[in-house]
């Protein structure tokens, strides 16, 4: 393992310990990936018309783009166990408040699930540390949204989909950050079906 420390994305993925980042948006009309000055976003569609980057924090602060995200992970995201359960997956938010407003709006938006399918994950929380291990090791835990907690460091081969929310500014920062989803797991779409 530690020839693995310090390696960059493109040994990384030579050697086989994470696999390609992939946007989901195969022709063109879904999230798009908008990489300038060291800046990343994802932004739906329906709201490319804001210009970037000084309408961003009006682009995803607003209930109408959350819907609009949430609506769009849960039909398009990755799916397991027959293509019935969305993957696990990270939401990079802003803020707290961001944060709050995005697990507030799925629990609206799907009601039907559990109450830990959707949780909040950052320094608010009291035992942010027990909830990513939750979000580690229990299979109803799906959706964990972050305010830096989940950006760096964090290891859950399981993650299959990314949702940024926010602006990053460091290109090395948004590499680490696409890692969380890229490392390979063997078996997670069933049985002899593994993450490539």
């Amino acid at each position: 393992e530690d020839m693995f420390y310090g390696a960059g994305y493109w040994d990384a993925l030579l050697w086989k310990v994470i696999i390609p980042a992939k946007t989901g948006d195969k022709d063109n009309t879904g999230d798009a990936w908008y990489i300038g000055d060291g800046t990343a976003y994802i932004v739906p569609a329906e709201e490319r018309k804001f210009s970037f980057p000084g309408a961003s924090f009006k682009a995803v602060y607003n209930t109408k783009t959350v819907d609009l995200v949430i609506q769009d992970l849960m039909k398009h995201g990755f799916k397991v166990g027959g293509g019935e359960t969305l993957g696990k997956t990270v939401v990079f938010a802003m803020n707290h408040h961001h944060a709050e407003m995005i697990v507030a709006r799925f629990k609206k938006l799907y009601p039907q699930y559990p109450e830990e399918y959707c949780q909040l994950i950052d320094n608010y929380e009291k035992f942010a540390d027990t909830l990513i291990d939750d979000f580690k090791e229990k299979p109803g835990f799906r959706i964990a949204v972050s305010v830096d907690m989940l950006d760096t460091g964090v290891d859950v081969p399981e993650i299959l989909n990314l949702v940024f929310f926010k602006r990053v500014r460091s290109k090395i920062k948004f590499i680490q950050m696409v890692g969380r989803g890229t490392r390979t797991c063997e078996d997670v779409f069933g049985p002899g079906q593994h993450k490539k």
